[in-house]
């Protein structure tokens, strides 16, 4: 019963237009990373119709009937938000960078996904199927439920035929656990607020990155140039951080 209520659910949240409220799945998972500094936070996927809403570090807020999309993809306590649009086929990113905050936007890139159905596995009493792509640098293996038939996952990983609950790359550096599924109804759907492209900066991802790049060799150079005069930091050498993402599709044309 637990499982066919989901699937009445999902479904309909796919595909309600009309209804007099929006219900909204929040997907709470326990997220390892270790991209330099091990560490081990909680994020939350929350989606509704063709758009998810990922962020990395959990609110911690309740979200009453009255709530609005604005307050629930408007995690203050999140580092970094991630917005996905399927109907437009594209992706953003919220990120602050030297105060300002930038909505750095990019074409929704497709994984293409190898699934291996006799592979399965139980996950917070879901049956899923495994499945194996590469995104951006990392080879992921996941674990997806049918049971749930949204395209929808932790971060920027998406495109199967279900949810997926749980997610790790080869170099053992990721690993998002699905550990709580709940949802809401939300009142006034045709008052709810879209993702938020005319209230921040909107720069290409590739620009952002940029940016970003260069506000932290800039911080680096200031701190160089606060040392005392006549002192000396030998052998150093600026290194790109360690990200989520390591290779990007315009550097591999690039080189091509």
């Amino acid at each position: 019963m637990k499982h066919l209520f989901y699937i009445i659910f999902a479904v309909f949240v796919l595909n309600s237009s009309a209804q007099e409220t929006t219900v909204v799945t929040k997907v709470d998972y326990s997220t390892y990373l270790n991209l330099g500094l091990p560490s081990e936070i909680d994020s939350e996927l929350i989606f509704f119709k063709s758009q998810s809403i990922y962020s990395k570090g959990k609110s911690d807020i309740s979200y009453p009937e009255s709530a609005t999309i604005e307050k629930i993809g408007n995690n203050k306590k999140a580092s970094n938000i991630y917005y996905s649009d399927y109907t437009n086929k594209k992706g953003y990113t919220k990120k602050n960078i030297d105060g300002k905050t930038y909505l750095a936007s990019e074409d929704m890139q497709k994984i293409t996904w190898v699934i291996q159905p006799k592979k399965q596995k139980t996950i917070m009493g879901f049956v899923c199927e495994q499945a194996v792509g590469n995104f951006r640098g990392r080879k992921y293996t996941v674990w997806f439920t049918s049971e749930i038939p949204v395209p929808f996952g932790p971060w920027k990983l998406h495109g199967l035929p279900g949810l997926i609950l749980e997610a790790k790359d080869n170099f053992n550096q990721v690993h998002f656990k699905a550990i709580k599924i709940e949802y809401t109804h939300l009142k006034d759907p045709e008052k709810k607020v879209e993702i938020p492209i005319a209230k921040y900066k909107d720069i290409s991802l590739k620009d952002f990155l940029v940016l970003e790049e260069k506000s932290l060799k800039d911080k680096i150079a200031r701190i160089m140039a606060s040392k005392p005069r006549g002192s000396k930091i030998n052998n150093f050498k600026y290194h790109k951080p360690k990200g989520l993402e390591l290779k990007y599709e315009w550097e591999e044309t690039k080189k091509q």
